[in-house]
């Protein structure tokens, strides 16, 4: 995987999270029992600077972790894979120290195991 900046960077990044999703437009994923399994991978960029000091100088992955966790199963239904994306890469933006971020989102249950459906985005500032 090549990164969506040039030169020198840090990136910080929540991958393996699995959450339970009510999402899909197909009448079978809409229905009110079904959640489905969404796999969540974001990864934040800046620009490498002197080694913090200070948990306050990181980028906090925590914050991106309770944000999905907490406010993505409380939304109710989601149609869209894209929806969510754009979601969290603005949500990850809000970080102004932020310059690029990569979404990347899988629903692993739509093929029962044969293939997995995948949305990536990429956004640079």
């Amino acid at each position: 995987m090549t990164a969506p900046l040039a030169g020198d960077y840090e990136c910080v990044a929540l991958t393996g999270l699995v959450l339970h999703l009510h999402i899909g437009i197909r009448d079978w994923e809409r229905h009110p029992d079904r959640k489905q399994r969404v796999q969540v991978h974001v990864e934040c960029y800046r620009p490498l600077g002197e080694p913090p000091k200070r948990i306050e100088q990181c980028i906090d992955y925590s914050r991106l972790y309770r944000y999905v966790t907490t406010e993505w199963p409380a939304r109710g239904h989601t149609d869209l894979l894209e929806t969510l994306a754009h979601d969290l890469l603005a949500f990850a933006f809000q970080d102004e120290t932020v310059t690029a971020v990569r979404v990347r989102l899988a629903k692993l249950d739509v093929y029962l195991d044969d293939a997995v459906p995948m949305v990536e985005l990429v956004r640079r500032r």
